[in-house]
C-alpha cells in the first residue's frame, strides 16, 4: 500500500490534504495490489476522503483497479451510500457492473 493509501485507511483528511499540495505525490498512485486511492476510500466508506481526492486531488474516478472495480462499484458493492451518492451529485458516476442482478 502507497503511504497515500494508508493514510486514506485511516480516514485522515488533513494529512491527505497536505500530501496532495506536494508536487511529488500521486493521487492516482496505485498499490502493490492495483488498488487507487479513491478507490481505498470508497471501499472503506470514507465519503470526506472521496471527496477530498475528487475535489482537490482531481482523482479520476472511472479508473479501473486490477480487479476491473470502479470506485462506485466498491461503494455499491459494501453498501457505503455516502460515497456512492457523492459521485452521482459530482455528476461523475456513469452505471457500474454490480448494478445488474
Amino acid at each position: 500500500c502507497t503511504r497515500m493509501q494508508g493514510y486514506v485507511a485511516q480516514d485522515y483528511v488533513a494529512t491527505l490534504r497536505l500530501l496532495l499540495r506536494d508536487p511529488r505525490v500521486a493521487a492516482d498512485a496505485r498499490s502493490i495490489h492495483g488498488q487507487l486511492v479513491l478507490w481505498v476510500a470508497c471501499n472503506l466508506g470514507f465519503t470526506r476522503l472521496a471527496r477530498v481526492l475528487l475535489l482537490e486531488g482531481g482523482v479520476d474516478h472511472t479508473v479501473f483497479s486490477s480487479e476491473g472495480r470502479t470506485a462506485v462499484e466498491a461503494a455499491r458493492h459494501k453498501g457505503h451510500k455516502g460515497c456512492v451518492q457523492l459521485l452521482q451529485v459530482s455528476g461523475r458516476v456513469r452505471s457500474g457492473r454490480w448494478d445488474r442482478g
